[in-house]
């Protein structure tokens, strides 16, 4: 099933440089890292892809001082003088850039989704022994977290490697130059990057070409981000030095949860009880459900209860950086228009928003369907998005027969493929903006007043899958397949906003197809939850019975 993909940005240097700039005149060093550490990525992948080999530059080796100087501001272990000098030389670095193409900046999962603090990997470098340390960042996000950990140790400045080559089984290239340096090294050194995930091979992957060269087992380290085995596709040989080698990590709750508990007690009032994990599907007991709705608990947002005297607050992980300051000001305008909570700020990363205590939203009502119009028109007019921040057309195609034919056989596979349309003429016509993408009937509340709210509608447009902002036309196949729309009221609601019929026909088994692979994958991964898988297994179930009626197919239970 083809569900998630790379997110990225393609922007000039000189812009992204700027936006550090203005991160560091606020005194937000936590967007600056971010930011510079996208622009490093950005231009050491930009390099590599030239000379098909990792190696030293003047303008990467330049910009990585500097980021390890933001990154010691962070940390609160810079001194006036490296503060004095950061600013300065990052604005300098400008010259350099305004030239440059465009690169690809790719945004850091961690800071995004999964509420990866730099604190965490300076509270584990601290745990590391006394040494003449070597910092290698994994490159993406293990940028700017080896500037962090270089800062921590009071290291020289990091180098970053993009290992390469199947998921499973990824390997370096390194320029002569830099194999000679990291030979001349004896250790030790420390390999930086989140996950690990599946197999562990980009971990792997250093580790091999710094044994190649000399360096025993015995002195590298792994700076991950969790304290975990390796997943189930690793190799003997990488599970086998995992399991041998020193790799301190810190863990959120030791970390970041006391500063997250101490501002929102700031902000919103002492806590009355300690803050409530509600993640993994935790916050549905907070609810009263026919039947509880399905979760993908491994994909989830973290999120946190705040009780106080006064009521109860929803603490949720919007991003570090601009990532949640953007999604702030998306939820205030939600706020503000009447469609969703009350926000009040970011802390550690987290959106702080008032909990409504409600009931499920009765979604065949008369004024549901007028509400849900009035959403989705201001949604459509109030949050525009840049070009390319979504999957196009081509790639929906794609993951649509890709995921019917796993699910429903070639025959349905080839009706995609037949009922296509002109994928340029498409594309023109297809509008860019921030959708909701959950349109659940139990994301919906209504309050006592008789209001209703849509209880998640700040990110899903900037989640960690291949679908990102789509034409308004996507929340309209949406709206149909989960909240029962009949034909005729689709056809009201694509009228409304002033949806093309075509845009809408070419997303409807789009929408079903994600959908599908999502909640596919939701109850394989949740496997050893018997009864969340089942869950998962059955709302994927009612997409592929979708699917079939809409392509003239058997549906799955008569496959075969």
């Amino acid at each position: 099933m083809w569900v998630y993909g790379d997110i990225t940005r393609r922007v000039r240097p000189a812009e992204l440089l700027a936006e550090v700039e203005a991160d560091l005149a606020r005194g937000l060093w936590t967007s600056a890292l971010i930011g510079l550490g996208q622009l490093v990525q950005g231009l050491a992948d930009a390099e590599f892809a030239a000379v098909g080999c990792d190696r030293r530059s003047a303008t990467v080796d330049g910009l990585m001082t500097a980021l390890v100087e933001v990154a010691g501001l962070l940390l609160g272990t810079a001194s006036p003088g490296e503060q004095a000098r950061a600013a300065p030389f990052v604005g300098l670095a400008g010259a350099w850039l305004e030239a440059l193409e465009p690169i690809e900046a790719r945004v850091p999962e961690g800071y995004a989704f999964y509420a990866l603090h730099p604190a965490l990997y300076a509270a584990a470098a601290r745990r590391l022994p006394a040494g003449d340390w070597r910092v290698i960042g994994i490159r993406s996000i293990g940028t700017s977290l080896a500037a962090v950990v270089a800062a921590a140790l009071g290291a020289p400045s990091p180098l970053t490697v993009r290992p390469t080559g199947h998921p499973f089984d990824r390997g370096l290239a390194l320029c002569p130059e830099l194999e000679a340096e990291w030979a001349a090294h004896p250790g030790p050194f420390a390999i930086v990057d989140e996950g690990p995930g599946l197999s562990g091979s980009s971990f792997g992957a250093v580790a091999d070409a710094l044994e190649r060269l000399g360096v025993a087992r015995a002195r590298i380290a792994f700076l991950p981000g969790h304290d975990g085995d390796l997943g189930p596709q690793a190799s003997a040989r990488n599970r086998a030095r995992w399991v041998g080698a020193l790799r301190p990590a810190a863990a959120f709750d030791e970390v970041v949860l006391p500063q997250l508990a101490a501002e929102a007690a700031a902000r919103l009032g002492p806590a009355a009880a300690p803050l409530q994990d509600i993640s993994g599907g935790a916050w549905r007991r907070l609810r009263t459900w026919p039947e509880p709705p399905p979760v993908n608990a491994g994909q989830e947002r973290r999120k946190f209860l705040h009780r106080t005297a006064q009521g109860a607050w929803l603490l949720k992980f919007a991003g570090l950086g601009r990532i949640g300051r953007a999604k702030l000001d998306r939820a205030r305008a939600l706020h503000e228009a009447g469609y969703g909570p009350e926000p009040a700020g970011l802390a550690c990363g987290f959106i702080l928003q008032r909990w409504e205590e409600a009931a499920r939203t009765p979604v065949e009502d008369a004024a549901f369907l007028d509400r849900l119009g009035g959403y989705l028109g201001f949604r459509a007019e109030t949050f525009p998005a840049r070009e390319g921040s979504g999957a196009g057309a081509p790639d929906l195609l794609e993951m649509t027969r890709a995921n019917v034919e796993e699910a429903l056989g070639p025959t349905a596979g080839e009706a995609v493929l037949r009922g296509a349309p002109d994928l340029i003429a498409l594309q023109s016509g297809m509008g860019r903006v921030h959708v909701d993408g959950r349109l659940h009937a139990w994301e919906w509340l209504a309050l006592p007043a008789g209001r209703l709210l849509k209880a998640d509608g700040v990110d899903h447009s900037e989640a960690h899958d291949l679908i990102g902002a789509q034409d308004i036309a996507w929340d309209v196949a949406g709206a149909e397949a989960e909240l029962g729309l009949s034909a005729e009221q689709t056809e009201d609601l694509r009228a409304r906003l002033s949806v093309e019929p075509e845009v809408l026909a070419f997303l409807r088994p789009a929408y079903l197809a994600f959908q599908l692979g999502l909640w596919t994958m939701a109850a394989d991964a949740q496997a050893g939850w018997p009864e969340e898988a089942a869950r998962a297994r059955t709302q994927a179930g009612g997409y592929a019975k979708r699917l079939a009626v809409l392509l003239g197919v058997d549906p799955p239970a008569r496959r075969g």
